[in-house]
């Protein structure tokens, strides 16, 4: 990004990601099955949308720097998160109804054509983005040259200790939030005694639950401020919540470990409307993409990471809580680290 432009990186990931998708849809046709090719294909996808998710967070910062970043970032973690679900809760209905996995794989492929024109209409209007328009104006008065920032290890200096502990921070939390949602289902059925069916629907229906109260957590730091004070009070919510189900016993059919379990993603919520404009706010303008794009790179190793050493742990893990006991010890000792 800082080498390259924020426009030229958002297109080639569209891109790349539109490819992606085309492959997983030939490889799931009726007359070409193809396991290996599916498996490339959704390794692409997965990886291009978590990369794409957080590159648009740098417009968010970038057009919103010492406005509403907050609320910015917010509204635009809503419409991904929303987005995501979405695609989640259809995708498998239309395949259910056609019987078959082929018409619900090219309708995600026809999303991802509106995507590259909404990413053009995004890059015509960066145009106007204030950075751009600083540059514009140097250029045509004759002011300072305008050049392309070129990479060098010399510059991670310059993002502070600040920015590192925030990172570190951001890839506990993420690690662990991203591996209990992979576990969810099984979770809330092994645990609580609920069935698969409506355990799938409680953890697809919470990223859409909690769209709104990301609006107001954006909104709430925009007017109070104090977002180191945020995330601390977010990590704090997320580790009671698992010291909670660690206390909690196993039960038959109950739903009393769904708020728990709804808290827990509150807390993320709050965690990540607060963290991602504070990367904004401490980091130079000229830095702000590199930091984004560190994490970025951060995020998608912590969320390939984490998940199979805790898939691991629930395989191996028998006894106490169905197994769950040492899983959530774990999940708690990483967001107390990430407390400390």
């Amino acid at each position: 990004v800082t080498s390259l432009g924020r426009n030229a990186v958002m297109l080639s990931l569209i891109t790349v990601g539109f490819v992606g998708q085309i492959i997983s849809s030939i490889s799931v046709m009726h007359n070409f099955r193809n396991y290996p090719l599916l498996l490339i294909g959704e390794t692409i996808v997965g990886t291009i949308s978590v990369n794409l998710s957080m590159m648009l967070q740098t417009y968010a910062a970038v057009w919103f720097m010492n406005k509403e970043t907050s609320l910015a970032m917010s509204i635009n973690g809503m419409f991904s998160t929303l987005a995501s679900s979405s695609i989640f809760f259809t995708q498998p209905i239309i395949c259910n109804k056609t019987k078959g996995l082929a018409v619900g794989f090219w309708a995600t492929t026809i999303v991802c054509i509106f995507s590259i024109v909404t990413g053009l209409m995004l890059r015509w209007v960066d145009q106007f983005a204030p950075d751009n328009l600083e540059k514009a104006h140097e250029s045509e008065t004759g002011g300072s040259e305008v050049k392309k920032s070129i990479f060098s290890f010399g510059i991670l200096k310059q993002l502070g200790f600040p920015f590192w502990m925030l990172t570190i921070g951001h890839l506990l939390v993420v690690g662990t939030i991203t591996s209990f949602t992979n576990i969810a289902c099984g979770f809330l059925h092994d645990r609580f005694g609920l069935s698969t069916e409506i355990a799938g629907y409680i953890a697809g229906a919470t990223p859409i639950i909690l769209a709104g109260f990301s609006i107001v957590c954006g909104s709430l730091l925009h007017k109070i401020g104090r977002k180191v004070n945020a995330i601390l009070l977010a990590i704090i919510l997320m580790a009671l919540n698992l010291l909670f189900f660690i206390i909690l016993p196993n039960c038959e059919e109950c739903y009393y470990g769904v708020p728990f379990y709804l808290l827990l993603f509150m807390g993320y919520n709050l965690f990540v409307c607060a963290i991602y404009p504070s990367f904004a706010y401490i980091l130079p303008e000229k830095l702000v993409s590199l930091g984004f794009g560190i994490n970025i790179s951060l995020f998608s190793a912590a969320s390939a990471v984490v998940p199979p050493i805790v898939g691991l742990i629930v395989d191996n893990t028998k006894g106490a809580q169905s197994g769950y006991l040492v899983v959530e010890i774990f999940f708690l000792l990483m967001v107390a680290a990430a407390l400390i």
